[in-house]
């Protein structure tokens, strides 16, 4: 299924015309009235249109995109937009019975819209909020009963976070890469105290960062996710009201159902490294940003400064056709003798030659071996041997741990040392050579064992 079977393929031309800023307001205007009230009287809406063109826009420039002629009128041009909108499928006219025509905007266009207000308003991302909401959604009372419906809202509120604070890390770079071109110390510490302390360390980021804290709320989220995915109850329960509510077969339910706890989880488990990853480039921006100013104070002033401007000054000159660019007749000719020089100075990247020398080989001593230091060599590679680990090693630890049984899967091993999870490790590793007496099957999900200290990826093991 592909993004237009769900929406029509000419629902973004107006928005790709050259009226499209008079078709986007418009569209705003009835996104704004439609979350006041669901139907919208078209006369309110025309009434609405005709106020925003009588203050900013001329009606002849929206001629060719309308398609008609509308003899510079501003009602007429506010039908003509509705009708425009309509046939590319923004909106609906519907008559109600009280004989009384209203408007109504079509379920895409409504989220779609949503997202655009939200972009052209630069709202900032609550990103405190996101994770107070998530650890309210996991462990409110009823949160168990109502087990779906606060795992949706934890994962939409998760998803949102993560990609908040992604958009976050990224936006920080495009302000590196614009720091590069700003010509200004002015223009730099405007961008930075301005722009930069509004849209990317906002008093939200800070809160984050401090007084509400990701490790605040994360350990009871994550006790909450861990607690439900290892309760097979509560699994079969929410995946069988899945199933039936949106008419899927019980293993596609039971796959979304842990998809997004999984989700939930390593989202927590990895989100720190997100914000130092943040903290990294902001501390890079805010040095960089220094040391631009640094660059901008102290390079106006030696005579290598003054030589650029003077030479970039020429150079617009030039361009600009102010100046004569030939040599014969210009500016360079009359006021400037310009030709390179080299000079080898001690400074300079040169290394002199160096004759070669004769190779005088090093004497060889033949010594007999000390007795003593062999044995001790020996001794210590069979110590090192030793601790080898072999495949004799992990089949005992296997017998030792599996008994009778044909076929087990590593969450049910006793895996409680350091020791087992080395073994536990390296026949994950060998699980497919032929010397080994079992066969190992990946499983994609991670376990934790019941102490929490340690976590691994499950595996299937089955004996030959």
């Amino acid at each position: 299924m592909t993004l237009f079977d769900q929406i029509p393929q000419r629902l973004f031309s107006v928005l790709a015309s050259p009226g499209k800023i008079v078709f986007s307001e418009t569209l705003f205007i009835i996104y704004r009235l439609f979350r006041r009230i669901r139907f919208i009287p078209r006369e309110v809406v025309v009434q609405e249109i005709i106020d925003y063109l009588s203050k900013n826009l001329s009606v002849d420039e929206l001629v060719t995109d309308l398609g008609e002629d509308v003899h510079g009128d501003d009602r007429l041009t506010a039908q003509a937009l509705l009708r425009r909108l309509r046939e590319d499928e923004w909106i609906d006219f519907e008559t109600l019975p009280d004989y009384q025509e209203y408007i109504t905007l079509r379920p895409y266009a409504e989220q779609i819209l949503e997202v655009l207000e939200s972009i052209r308003l630069k709202e900032r991302t609550q990103y405190a909020g996101y994770i107070y909401s998530t650890h309210a959604a996991l462990n409110a009372e009823d949160s168990y009963e109502q087990g779906l419906i606060a795992l949706n809202e934890a994962y939409n509120r998760t998803s949102k976070l993560m990609r908040g604070l992604t958009s976050l890390l990224h936006n920080i770079r495009h302000y590196t890469e614009k720091l590069i071109s700003t010509r200004t110390t002015k223009e730099i510490l405007e961008g930075h105290f301005d722009s930069y302390k509004e849209e990317i360390l906002d008093q939200e980021y800070h809160q984050l960062r401090t007084s509400d804290h990701v490790s605040k709320y994360r350990p009871q989220i994550l006790e909450t996710i861990e607690r439900w995915a290892n309760d097979t109850s509560w699994i079969n329960d929410i995946t069988t009201d899945l199933s039936l509510s949106q008419e899927v077969s019980k293993e596609e339910a039971f796959d979304f159902v842990m998809e997004r706890l999984e989700f939930i989880r390593s989202s927590y488990f990895e989100m720190d490294t997100l914000l130092n990853d943040i903290d990294r480039r902001n501390a890079q921006y805010a040095k960089a940003s220094l040391e631009r100013v640094r660059y901008r104070l102290n390079s106006s002033e030696d005579a290598v400064s003054k030589l650029k401007s003077t030479l970039n000054s020429i150079s617009e000159k030039i361009v600009a056709g102010e100046l004569n660019a030939t040599i014969e007749d210009s500016i360079f000719q009359t006021n400037f003798k310009l030709y390179p020089v080299q000079t080898l100075e001690t400074s300079s990247i040169y290394k002199p030659r160096e004759y070669r020398k004769l190779h005088e080989s090093a004497e060889i001593f033949n010594d007999e071996p000390n007795i003593e230091d062999l044995e001790n060599a020996q001794k210590r590679a069979q110590q090192r041997f030793s601790k080898m680990m072999t495949y004799k090693k992990v089949e005992a630890w296997i017998a030792n741990n599996m008994g009778d049984i044909n076929e087990a899967r590593a969450s049910n091993l006793r895996i409680t040392t350091t020791d087992d999870l080395v073994h536990l490790v390296h026949l994950a590793a060998w699980g497919k050579s032929k010397y080994l007496g079992v066969i190992v099957d990946y499983i994609d999900e991670d376990f934790i064992t019941p102490t929490g200290e340690f976590m691994f990826k499950n595996i299937s093991i089955k004996r030959r």
